[in-house]
């Protein structure tokens, strides 16, 4: 797949990720579709769910091995998808394409991480975020499968 077409395809995962609600008991349900999810991957994996000041509502480890580190990176990619409202791997692959980084729009790079698993929570008819998930502990693209096919497994449930 090119890199216009991966691009793409990000942007239409964010198009037909939206929910028609989200609270502390959605966050719950997504974050337990989320863990059971991870489990298929038999690798130690920290997920994270906030609403859109931050405020975590769900947040989980996998399997032994998750350090501060991972918890550093789930910080570091929720920072990105709250500045730039959308995923964190679109804004990594769009950084590629066009050499970018976060010190380009004046922002500490050490401070953010454009890399797969960080994903905004949208609600329908809701200007902005109403949450982030963040998904850290596999590759990058899986990091991003994870928390995007969760959130279309969370959706297609409540309807």
């Amino acid at each position: 797949m090119s890199s216009e077409e991966l691009l793409n395809q990000l942007r239409q995962h964010e198009k037909d990720a939206v929910l028609p609600a989200f609270n502390s008991d959605i966050a719950w349900q997504l974050g337990q579709i989320v863990r059971k999810n991870s489990l298929k991957f038999d690798k130690s994996v920290i997920i994270s769910i906030t609403g859109p000041n931050g405020l975590v509502l769900f947040q989980t480890t996998t399997g032994p091995g998750v350090t501060l580190d991972n918890q550093s990176w789930v910080n570091r990619k929720r920072r990105a998808v709250t500045y730039f409202e959308q995923a964190s791997y679109l804004t990594g692959r769009t950084f590629a394409l066009n050499g970018k980084t976060m010190a380009d729009f004046g922002q500490p790079t050490a401070d953010f991480a454009t890399h797969g698993g960080g994903f905004p929570i949208r609600v329908k008819g809701l200007e902005g975020l109403a949450g982030v998930i963040v998904v850290s502990g596999l590759k990058q693209e899986d990091d991003h499968a994870l928390a995007y096919n969760s959130i279309i497994e969370l959706l297609n449930s409540l309807k």
